[in-house]
């Protein structure tokens, strides 16, 4: 196609959806105008959103921007530019992973530990509770294939002292984090925020010059829902993130909305009382004509 390889004018101001700003835009210059615009990373749906384009043909051409190096994808089905106000984002990563195995049939106890490179691994078996648990530490964060590998390793050793297949695995807890390069906080060094369903949110100053905005989740999630999330589809954690987003915005509009009967109660108040002066002073002027 042509305009896929026209230069992109550059521009400083978002626009917003009533805007004109991507009128005489081919389609490839509408995508980096909106890709410049936003703070995080967009979906092709969202982009294709904001000029009233077609999803598929936004998509298609993401694609192809990511081939040439013009734009980054920081996890599937998710994209940025190279450079967000001097900040560049860094691939999703996960770590601290506590994952368990219920009625497992242990016998006995007994642990298994064992290093691959940055990423620690820690296997228990106990009697008790007939309980198995895994711990799956890396303090730099794990992408999906390590993270996949480390789980696959661990249930491996859990099979093999077993010695049968495990399928009730659960994820008790994890960190999942995004790293800023070239940011930096001021004022402060570490913002805590604990919200709903278990979810603790931080950001802070992990380097001199790198920002860490980290997720540490302690509902407990199946395997599979894990997985997805690590693969950026849609798992249990993000139905939960979006239930409680939905949940908040359904109270800002409540909150609006009372707002706005008072104000419209008033209203009326004060034109019924207009209304009951101008009919007396009609009947005062029928009275004072008889």
């Amino acid at each position: 196609m042509s305009d896929f390889s026209s230069t992109p004018p550059s521009s400083s101001m978002p626009c917003n959806l009533s805007d004109n700003c991507y009128y005489g835009l081919n389609l490839r210059e509408k995508i980096l105008k909106v890709l410049d615009e936003c703070e995080e990373e967009i979906t092709p749906v969202e982009v294709a959103r904001r000029f009233h384009g077609n999803p598929s043909s936004v998509r298609v051409f993401l694609r192809r921007l990511l081939e040439q190096g013009r734009v980054l994808q920081p996890y599937p089905g998710a994209y940025c530019n190279e450079r967000i106000h001097g900040v560049r984002f860094l691939p999703l990563k996960v770590h601290n992973i506590v994952f368990t195995v219920e009625e497992a049939g242990v016998e006995e106890h007994w642990e298994w530990k064992e290093e691959v490179g940055l990423v620690s691994l820690k296997v228990i078996f106990g009697t008790e509770r007939d309980k198995v648990s895994c711990f799956i530490s890396c303090d730099v964060g794990m992408d999906r294939n390590t993270c996949i590998f480390a789980l696959e390793k661990c249930v491996g050793v859990i099979e093999q002292k077993l010695g049968h297949v495990v399928e009730d695995v659960v994820v008790r807890t994890f960190e999942a984090n995004k790293d800023y390069s070239g940011a930096r906080l001021d004022g402060v060094h570490c913002l805590t925020v604990k919200g709903l369903f278990d979810v603790v949110e931080r950001v802070y100053q992990k380097e001199a010059n790198l920002v860490r905005h980290e997720l540490k989740v302690s509902s407990p999630t199946g395997l599979e829902a894990f997985i997805g999330l690590l693969q950026g589809g849609v798992s249990q954690y993000n139905v939960t993130q979006a239930n409680y987003a939905l949940i908040q915005k359904v109270n800002e509009l409540s909150e609006v909305l009372k707002s706005t009967n008072s104000n419209v109660l008033q209203l009326t108040k004060v034109t019924e009382a207009m209304f009951n002066h101008q009919v007396k002073e009609i009947d005062k002027k029928n009275e004072q004509s008889t």
